[in-house]
């Protein structure tokens, strides 16, 4: 199940974040933070997707993780029970 993430700046309200993730791409981390990791597709200097490496391989995405800290505990577990899943 995917859901849409929309994240705002505090002070100026610009958009920090706006993709669709499944919840296998949510951890929680220590008390108060939510690690979110996004996949983007590496493209070349021309727009090509995917380059090829020194060896021969091919190389189409690469992650980026983002972390959310929260005020507290109880708003960190509300947010991730509605868009993570335990892993434990």
């Amino acid at each position: 199940m995917e859901r849409r993430i929309l994240i705002n700046g505090k002070t100026k309200g610009e958009l920090l974040l706006d993709v669709t993730l499944g919840e296998s791409c949510f951890e929680r981390v220590a008390r108060t933070g939510i690690a979110v990791s996004v996949w983007e597709e590496a493209t070349g200097p021309n727009g090509e997707v995917g380059q090829v490496g020194a060896v021969g391989g091919v190389s189409s995405a690469r992650a980026r993780v983002y972390m959310i800290q929260m005020k507290s505990e109880r708003h960190c577990a509300y947010t991730f029970s509605l868009v993570g899943k335990q892993r434990y």
